[in-house]
Parts: structure tokens; sequence; C-alpha cells
């Protein structure tokens, strides 16, 4: 038999064993399979593709996802475990394989337990080495292709060691599970869920799922919102899981940990070696606890923070547009454009000749951006729930029924839900003729942030209407160009250039007299600001409306200025 078939014969049988278990192979022919695994990378990895096909597709077939370990690996939702005793013991088995627990299973399941480990295993490493290889690529073809748990948000004088690829560490660069290592400086990543981390080199951690990594070494501070509670930092032998905190970890290259709650509290455990006991320490607000993984103690210490990293605060980068970026707007005859880039008598001004001013109330304010750079822009900053905010056109505006198209450059701060802009035509308290808001769920579907939504109501109301609803598509602190456009009820929706949703809704009348708002969902004159909803937390800036539609060509020429 050629080397070529034999190939083929073993990765055969192998997937066999994998699925099979004993069944048609005998114990001689695994012990084989099981010494090629070991000993051939080529094999060990085109197994590991195999298994990993082979996982998406019984994730796709089955009625709820299963093997949740794995699912998180692969950014699959997390759904009820199967309803079979066979199949709870094998996702039980799965869990032990890929968190190294002990794991109790009859004795005719030795064999299996034997190949879902090491197959656990190899199919973790064949999706890391992957997603190597198309981690520096194309941002929006790695959300395309494996959803981000989290964004890096800030860099400051970070040197990364080789899992990086080609390009070092940017600013707003999507991580998806694997390896993170850093030689020196600092980094920021946030998660989907609102959780910031901070890491300081050198450090060498794996990103495991949207709630949990594995820091081997180094030190971390981490800050967990309302809401996101449970995330959790294993550490050689041990972990600390949140209790809704801000708390530091300091892992030693000896495995042992220390652990500082800043604020609220948390949980270190720590599993007794020769046992299967895990001790537990509840720390509450400034305590702090050594875990020391060779005894298994947890040692509470008096509170010295000056082992741990010290709080960094989060900057969204300037947003740098190509010169004449602003002629090129005026040029496409926009009904309405404001640059966000002054005050004048206390509005910020049309740049279109006889259309009305915005109006900013409560928390939004403008930035001025440094004269030294005359690419960078100046942007409103709205200050979210904690100084709540919004702009409003001075004027109502006839929105034309045929065709409109809204377009503009944010970056949020947050995961919640927060309105970008909305029209509304005065009849009823939340009487929308349109609204793109920020949102975390959609109909039917658990909370996942980073969707857009961009709605169309006719008549104009409360309630009902065409949505579109994207995928995941952003993170925080990075700027995006979006564009909400719609004619005779054809709507589309483009995210940094690219058509992210479009559907079919009711047309709207000729013209419909109706109020411009940014930065929350509805806002009347004397309203208390307390009272506003969905308030954005973020910077907007270039804002334009249309009376027409843009051009796919337009669209993406305009995305691309920042780059």
């Amino acid at each position: 038999m050629n080397p070529e078939s034999t190939f083929e014969k073993d990765l055969q049988d192998a997937l066999i064993a994998w699925q099979e278990s004993s069944h048609g192979i005998n114990e001689e022919r695994t012990t084989e399979l099981l010494q090629r695994v070991r000993d051939d990378a080529t094999f060990r990895k085109a197994l590991a593709l195999q298994v990993w096909t082979l996982t998406q597709a019984r994730l796709a077939q089955a009625p709820e996802p299963r093997w949740l370990e794995l699912n998180e690996v692969l950014g699959i939702e997390n759904g009820n475990t199967g309803t079979s005793h066979e199949d709870a013991e094998f996702d039980a088995t799965l869990r032990a394989a890929l968190q190294d627990e002990p794991s109790h299973q009859p004795a005719g399941w030795a064999a299996r337990w034997s190949w879902l480990g090491l197959a656990a295993t190899i199919a973790v490493a064949g999706i890391l080495t992957i997603w190597l290889t198309l981690r520096p690529a194309n941002r929006e073809t790695d959300l395309r292709k494996f959803p981000p748990l989290a964004v890096l948000v800030q860099v400051e004088d970070a040197k990364a060691a080789g899992t990086w690829g080609p390009q070092p560490p940017a600013s707003g660069m999507n991580l998806t599970a694997g390896p993170l290592m850093l030689k020196s400086g600092r980094l920021s990543l946030m998660f989907a869920s609102g959780v910031v981390l901070h890491v300081e080199g050198p450090a060498q951690l794996d990103l495991l799922t949207a709630d949990r990594i594995l820091c081997h070494d180094g030190r971390v501070r981490l800050r967990v919102p309302k809401g996101a509670e449970g995330f959790c930092i294993e550490t050689p032998g041990g972990a600390v899981t949140d209790l809704g905190t801000e708390l530091g970890v300091s892992v030693g290259k000896d495995g042992n940990t220390q652990v500082a709650v800043f604020e609220g509290e948390a949980e270190a455990s720590l599993r007794i070696p020769g046992q299967e006991g895990v001790r537990t320490e509840l720390l509450t607000a400034h305590q702090s606890a050594k875990l020391i993984p060779s005894t298994g103690e947890i040692v509470t210490t008096a509170p010295d923070l000056a082992g741990f990293l010290p709080a960094t605060e989060l900057h969204v980068p300037p947003l740098q547009l190509a010169a004449g970026y602003e002629e090129k707007i005026s040029a496409s005859h926009p009904v309405h454009y404001w640059r966000m880039d002054r005050l004048e008598q206390g509005l910020i001004p049309n740049e279109v000749a006889g259309a009305p001013a915005l109006r900013p109330v409560g928390g939004m304010r403008l930035e001025t951006a440094a004269p030294e750079s005359p690419t960078t822009r100046t942007v409103a900053h709205f200050g979210g729930k904690a100084n709540p905010g919004a702009l409003y056109a001075v004027e109502p505006w006839l929105a034309p029924g045929a065709a409109h198209a809204v377009e503009m450059w944010f970056a949020s701060t947050t995961t919640e839900q927060m309105s970008l802009f909305a029209f509304t035509t005065g009849k009823a308290p939340n009487d929308h003729l349109e609204l793109v808001e920020l949102a975390v769920r959609q109909p039917g579907r658990s909370p996942r942030p980073g969707i857009v939504r961009y709605l169309t109501r006719w008549p104009a109301g409360s309630g009902g209407g065409i949505n579109i609803y994207t995928e995941p598509k952003f993170l925080p602190y990075q700027w995006h160009h979006l564009v909400a456009q719609q004619a005779n009820g054809k709507m589309e929706l483009y995210l940094n250039g690219h058509l992210v949703g479009k559907a079919d809704a009711d047309p709207f009348a000729p013209q419909i007299p109706c109020t411009i708002q940014f930065g929350c969902l509805r806002y009347n004159e004397g309203r208390a600001l307390a009272q506003l909803q969905r308030t954005f937390a973020g910077k907007m800036a270039e804002v334009a409306i249309y009376d027409r539609l843009l051009t796919t060509e337009e669209i993406r020429e305009r995305a691309t200025s920042d780059r």
C-alpha cells in the first residue's frame, strides 16, 4: 500500500475510533493509531481538521447545541444538553477532557474516553492552528469566519511574542480563542459582554471562551460591568471567579497566584493536591489572597496593591479621515451635513445652507482635534447613562418617502443597547418613523452584543415595523462607518463598507415631517435628562443625510477613508 493510501486509511480508522470507540477497531489497531497521532504532526493536523468539521456538523444537525465547552471555542451559542443518558455522559466526558478535570465514566467507556480526550485536545489545537493563520488577516474576514471573543481597545508600548503573526498588536484588532503572549507593555481587551481585561507583559494567556481565560503567568486586571458577572480567570491549579467586581491577579513563574479585590466580591478556588476536593475562599473589597497550588492553600493577606496592575483609562482612538473627506461629502449633495467640528451660538451648524442646526443637551460635548494633525477629526462625545446627553435638529425635516440615506461614523464605549439616531413624528411618545441602534438581542435569540438594528415603521408608531438585525458586527472602542438607507420600502444597512442586511418594508408617504435626534431613543424639549432612554455612550462624527440612495462605490470609498 502506498504512503498516501496508508495515510487515508489511518485517518479513516482514527475517525471511526474517535466516533465509535472500539466498534470495528481492535485494541492493537487503536494503540497504533494513537501512536501515530502523537508522533506525526501532519497526520495530527489532518485529524484535527476532520474532528473540527464533524463537530460543526453535529452542532448544526442537533436540535439544540451541545458540547458546551467546545461550543464556546467555536463561537457557537450555548444550548441545553442532550436528553439521552449517553449524550449526557458524552458531554460530561468532553468537558472533563477540555478542562483536565476528573471524569467518572463506566468502565466500558475507557477506550472512548482515551480517544475523546486526545481528539478534543487535537481539535482545539487544530482550531488554534487555523486561528493563528487567520488572526492577522482582514478584519471583516476574521469576523465572518471566527467570531471574535474580544477586541484590543488600547495598546501601550506593547511588544508581543510570536503568536501574533506578522502584524504587531494594534488597537481595533479582533481576537478569537487562542494564546496571547506579551513580552512587555500593556494591552486592554474588551469582551463582547463588556468585560475589560488589562494585561501587562511579560505575560502568557489563553483566551478560552467569552467568559474565561487561562493566565499562565503575568499580571492582569479585570473590570466586570453589572450583568456580566461570572467571568473566570483560571490559574495553574486554581481559578478566580468574579461576583461583580474589579480585581487584580498576578501569577508567578512558580504558579503561585496573588489576588486582590478592588471593588465588589470574588471567589478564589484551588484544587487540593492528591484529592478531588477544591478549596474556596470568598474575597470582598480591599481583601487579598495568595493561592499556592503545591499545597492547595489559600492564604488571605493584608491588602498590598504594589504587586498588582494599576487601573488603566480607556480611550477611543482619534478618527483619522483622508484629506478632502468633507469636500467629497459636500459634492455628494446631502440635504443635511453636520461635521460635529464646532459650535456657533451654542449650536452645531449644518454645512448645507438653510438647513437646521443641531442643539446639544446634557452630557454631549465636542472633542477638539489636535491642531498638529490635520486628518484627525473633531467629534461629538456622548456620556451614556453616567452623563446622559443628546442632539436634536432645531427644525423639523420633511423626510422624502421615495428615498433617503443616513451616513455617519461612530465608536461606542459599552456593549449596552443604545440609540444612534431616530426620526420621530411627534404624534405620540415614541412614534418612530426610523431608528438605528446598537442592540444586544434579536427576537427569539439570546443576547449577543455587537448587533446593529435598523427599523422603519409606516405609518409611524410606537410598535411594530420592519427590522434588520445584523449578526454581531462591531465591538467598542473602534470606529465604524454606517449607512442606513431606504427607497420605496427597500431597506439596506451597510457597516464598514459592506452590505450587512436588507429587507422589504411598507413604502413611506411622499413627505413626512419629522424630528431628527441623535444619541437617544427620543428627546422632547424640556424633558428631564434622567428620563432619556437608550442613551449613547461613545463618539460620533461626520453625519450626513441624503434625499437619495448612496451607491455601493460611494459607501465603500467613504468607509475606507480612515485606512
